[in-house]
């Protein structure tokens, strides 16, 4: 099980509470192509979105250090799904510290 995809799936499930209401074959069409945008989504937050957010709490796990040598607890990243504004957030991580984070992930993969 991939952590944080429970969020997508709420988030799925949220916007798509009519599935199965209607008979599949009147919107066909329509139905295939919210199927396929979903695998689009799913795959960009399995295969960028996730594994950002976990190299993240690598690093900032790594990076912890208290005053008077004592490690403090990290702070943590996680997907949120967001009901009233039906999106998806990432919180408790600042866009730069993100942005850093997807730079190094860039920078091993060209030299590796």
């Amino acid at each position: 099980d991939v952590p944080g995809m429970g969020r997508v799936l709420d988030f799925f499930a949220g916007n798509e509470h009519f599935v199965d209401k209607v008979q599949r074959e009147c919107t066909q069409k329509a139905m295939d192509n919210l199927d396929q945008k979903r695998e689009q989504v799913s795959r960009v937050i399995q295969g960028e979105v996730l594994p950002l957010i976990s190299a993240y709490n690598s690093a900032a796990a790594a990076d912890v250090q208290g005053s008077g040598g004592r490690r403090k607890a990290p702070r943590r990243a996680a997907l949120v799904y967001d009901s009233v504004n039906n999106a998806l957030w990432i919180r408790g991580v600042t866009l730069d510290a993100l942005q850093r984070v997807a730079h190094d992930m860039r920078a091993s993969k060209v030299s590796s």
